[in-house]
Order: structure tokens, then sequence, then C-alpha cells
């Protein structure tokens, strides 16, 4: 804490600004240095709304500052900075041209601070991946038959083995971090033990799948000497209790902080807060798994059960967690917020209904988990959501004016319905993980995505712009640009829903593509490709053949040829595959592709 003691004045004002409270009299509690928690215990003295100006400068919190029902009605505001970062100095030249310093007592390091900037956990190997040998017996059925077909084994969750083959002399992970590869999500735990003979690895909590899940073998690790050869990063060596830290060239005179909480600020059941203004820098991370969608993560600003919340023009930089996570906060509002290099999401939210998140800037999420999106917002994913015994949901999110760019998973995902997703620019999204898209939504019963326009940095089939999965239904898709996905519409289980004055652009080929759907109407769309433009219809052996989900009024595409593919999955565990070239349907019409400018 400072040192200073607080300056308190309780006074009486006039608040002119615009919201509920406009012109009415507020106490307002003023701050020129001292305890934090002090002044905060002035406010709960105070019956219904009050303020707590912070000031500005730099204050640093060594534990989280909590709002609960006391502060019902606070206003927290100021230009002020927190951190809750501890230095650390004395670092010791090392044989390797390494630096190290002993960790302070009682302190997990999960981030390191050199001059003013996270810097990178080495990561083994510098490129590419290690494979797993594990081959998952569980079969994967869908979320809405509850994922698995059985329930992974605490053993499938917390062993994995690795090819010793492949391994450098000597390697012990032990006490790191390895990062294990699924489809739509990752996991990051903790080591326990290696056996170097066998392969073998232990790990301190589950993954979120198997090992081996979904015919992908991948892995890295993060925090081992093995990937200390790069300038700039560093790892913790738990045996001898020291950070050990590569410099950059030419690197001197090093600030160091250790950060030493993951929540800045805590809000657990109070009602009618406001946060603005003030600014956030660091926090710690976990070592353990963030969860699908970054949903285990914690926020800079970490609220539940807290009604009618306004966070507005915050500036949240470098959190080890996500920038913001809400859980159960009917009524909040996110407006004008700054979150860049968040280690997971930057704004992760949770059964909070209604919500509105509107005019944000959100930077390359993801800094320390593949599961990041740029925002979560709305119901529960459809596999958690029929775990959880289906439960009652009401009210939708607006999503708006939000500008997106970078991020390992989705820029923006959606559960449950209705909703509207309305003007925001996403980019540079889907640049780690698979089967995703700019825009996803599940359960999107009635949710309307108009005017977004997405623009892709990493195009492959399993990268789309828009995404309607499982039980979307009653969906209006209008108005978006989507430029450089070869798939910019991506159905699965949705039927339906309208597609009208969409414009997609394609550097190669383009699918439209759609997995036991039915009743998807295009209408007044523009699909723009160099190559052929394929209508791929997807489903089991099992499932009946149907006719064609796509129905088609007044669309144009500039392409080769009409293509209509059908993939089947087959019991047998193969794959059959069919194109057949196809005169363009009626409401689909053909016009000679030609070279035509990006949007951007």
């Amino acid at each position: 804490f400072i040192k200073k003691r607080w300056i308190i004045e309780i006074v009486m004002h006039e608040r002119h600004e615009t919201g509920d409270m406009a012109g009415s009299s507020c106490p307002l509690i003023s701050l020129s240095g001292g305890d934090i928690f002090e002044a905060l215990e002035k406010t709960r003295r105070i019956q219904g709304p009050k303020t707590l100006d912070l000031g500005d400068g730099t204050l640093s919190l060594s534990q989280p500052l909590m709002l609960d029902a006391r502060d019902d009605g606070l206003t927290l505001t100021g230009t002020a900075k927190l951190t809750v970062a501890r230095s650390i100095s004395r670092w010791r030249p090392e044989p390797d041209g390494l630096l190290s310093c002993t960790v302070p007592e009682g302190i997990i390091p999960t981030e390191l601070i050199i001059n003013g900037t996270p810097r990178t956990l080495a990561v083994y190997p510098l490129a590419g991946y290690l494979r797993t040998l594990d081959r998952c017996q569980l079969h994967w059925r869908n979320s809405e038959n509850g994922g698995w077909d059985r329930p992974p084994s605490r053993e499938d969750l917390t062993c994995l083995t690795l090819d010793t083959a492949s391994l450098p002399n000597g390697f012990d992970p032990a006490g790191s971090l390895v990062t294990v590869f699924h489809q739509w999500d990752e996991s990051t735990v903790e080591v326990v033990s290696f056996d170097s003979k066998t392969g073998h690895l232990q790990l301190s909590s589950p993954m979120e799948h198997p090992s081996g899940a979904f015919g992908r073998n991948e892995c890295v690790f993060r925090g081992v000497r093995e990937g200390m050869s790069v300038p700039g990063v560093w790892y913790w060596d738990r045996k001898a209790g020291r950070i050990f830290y590569h410099p950059l060239p030419g690197e001197t005179g090093i600030s160091a902080y250790l950060p030493t909480v993951s929540s800045p600020i805590l809000i657990r059941g109070a009602s009618g807060v406001t946060v603005s203004g003030l600014t956030f820098c660091f926090s710690g991370a976990l070592r353990s798994r963030c969860g699908l969608r970054g949903s285990l993560a914690p926020g800079a600003i970490d609220a539940e059960d807290a009604q009618d919340l306004i966070l507005r023009g915050l500036k949240i930089v470098s959190p080890g967690g996500s920038g913001i996570r809400l859980c159960r906060c009917s009524g909040a509002r996110v407006l004008d917020c700054l979150i860049e290099n968040a280690g997971v999401c930057g704004v992760y939210a949770s059964d909070c209904f209604p919500a509105e998140y509107r005019g944000c800037r959100i930077r390359d999420v993801g800094r320390l988990s593949g599961c990041a999106v740029g925002i979560v917002a709305g119901g529960r994913s459809v596999l958690q959501y029929v775990l959880d015994g289906r439960p009652e949901e009401s009210g939708g999110v607006v999503i708006a004016e939000n500008e997106i760019s970078g991020s390992p998973y989705c820029g923006i995902a959606l559960g449950g319905g209705p909703h509207l997703v309305e003007g925001n620019v996403l980019s540079n999204c889907m640049r780690v993980l698979r089967d995703g898209a700019a825009v996803y939504c599940s359960r999107g019963i009635g949710t309307i995505l108009r005017g977004n326009t997405a623009i892709s940095c990493r195009d492959n089939e399993l990268s789309y712009a828009w995404y309607l999965d499982e039980w979307s239904e009653n969906c209006l898709v209008e108005h978006n640009l989507a430029d450089g996905f070869s798939v910019p519409f991506q159905f699965h289980r949705a039927k339906h829903c309208v597609i009208r004055g969409n414009r997609s652009r394609s550097p190669e080929a383009m699918t439209i593509r759609a997995t036991m759907c039915r009743d998807l109407n295009f209408r007044d769309n523009t699909f723009e490709a160099v190559g052929n433009l394929y209508l791929q219809t997807n489903r089991e052996e099992t499932e009946p053949s149907e006719n064609s989900p796509f129905h088609w009024e007044n669309n144009t595409f500039f392409a080769t040829s009409c293509i209509q593919r059908a993939r089947i999955w087959r019991q047998d565990g193969t794959v059959t595959i069919t194109d057949m070239p196809i005169d363009p349907p009626e409401g689909l019409s053909r016009t000679e592709p030609k070279p035509f400018p990006p949007f951007y």
C-alpha cells in the first residue's frame, strides 16, 4: 500500500453527467493519498448512492478491492492507475547469459513484467509441436447429446504420453506447464511428474478433453529451460526457487515486477455499482486450464451476482486472465472500454441477461491461452446447457459497435438468444484454434447478426466468418461483410434462418456449408470467389438424405462454376466426399469472376 495518510473529504455535489442519477445529489469522497480500504469503509457509512473518486496517480494494491452489498449504489471513479505487482530486484548474471533472482516468499510467479511489458513464458519447442502418443478411445457424439459417449475418467484427463525419442537429453518438465491442443479449445495445466523412460506425464488438474481427442496429438511446454534460447523469455525453476530471464539485446536497468493478485477488483452481490475512468495494469494468471472460451479465467474486474453494473471508459492493460469477467450480472453494461494484451478473453460474461457491450476496443487477447475470445456473452454453450439440466433463461444481450482485433479463437461467441450483434468490426480471429468464427452462435434462437465486418488473417476450412451452431433457429444474418474467408457461412443443426443482403469475398474457392440443417433462406447476397463456389452438405450415414437445406432468391456469385458437395461420415470411421458440377439453382445467378479490391 501507499504509505501516505489518506486525506478524505466528504462533500455534497451535483452530478451533471448522463445516467440514471443525472442532476441528483450524491455524496462524493475525494482521495489524495493513503489507504484505499479505509476510504471504502467511509463510503459504507453513507446510505444510498455515493461516489469514491480515486483521483489520478498510481495505486498499488497487495490484495483485491472487494465490493459487496454494503457498496450498493457506489460509483468508483477517477483517472488513477491500479496495479497489483510486487517489485523484485537483485538480479544475478548467470554463465549462459541469463539473469536470475530469488522468488519472494509466498509468491507463485505466473507473470513477469520487465520494464512495463509482460515477458513470454519460455516455450518448447520453439516452433511447431511435440506429439503425444495417446489414442482417445471415447466417441464424441455432439454437444446436444452430452458430448462424449461416456464421461472421461480422471486418468483420461490427467495423464498423457510423449514420444521420448523426440525430447532433448535430460528433459524434465516437472513443475512446468503443458498446453495440450484439442479442436475448439486447449488445456494448459501444471506437470506433476514425468517418467523419462515411458514418456508418461502426470498432471496436477484435469484437462478439458483427453489427450488425443478429435485425432489431434499436439502439445507444447511452457516454463522450461529448453525454451530459453530466445531473448525476452523467462521461466521459474521451482527446485532452485529462482526466476531466470533471457534479456533482450542491449537491455539494461531492468525494472521487474511479479503480479500478486488475479483480480484487482472483485464485486460480489453488489447492486447499482459503476466503475469508470480507471486504468488497470497487469494481474496474475492461472496455472490450470482456462476452460471453454476462457470460462475459468479470472477477470481484472471480476463480478458475480452484481445487478445493474456499469463499467465505462476503463483501460485494462495486460491482465493475466480476462479483462472483464461477469457472472449472473443482469442489466450489466460495458461501455467504451479499452482492453489490450489480455492473457485470456477481453470480456467474458455468463448468464448476464439482459446486458449491453458497446463501443469497446479489444486488441490482442489470448496472450496466455488459445481458448480466448474477444467477447463471450449470453448463455451457456450447448454442452454445458445440457449438462446443467437446461436451466431457464430469459432476456438477450446487445453487442454493438465494438472493434475486436487479434484473438486465437472466436471474435465474438454467444450462447442462447435472442441477441443482437450489430456494427462490429472483427479482424485477425481464429489464429490458433479451429472450428470457430469471427461471430459464433449456439442455441441462437432469434439472434440477429447485422452490419458486421469480418476480416480474415488465417484461412482454413475450419475458420469461418459467421457460424450458426446447434439449436440456432429463426436467426437473421443480414448486411454483413466477410473478407478473406473461404467458408463465410457455416451452419450446424440450424434451421429456419434468413441470410440476406450479405457480401462475401474469398481469395480462393468459396464454400457455404450446412451440416444436418433445414430451411436456410438466402436472399440478395453476393459471393465473390477466385475459383468455384461449393454448396456443401454434411451428414452422418445414419441420417436420412434430405432435400437441400439451401433456398435461394436473387443471389449472385462471381466464381468459375457451382459445385454441389456431399460429405458423409460412415459408421466404419471413413468419410465419403462427392463433388458434382451443377447449374446454379434458381435464385443463385453466376457471373464471371474478375479482380476486385478488398473491402479494407
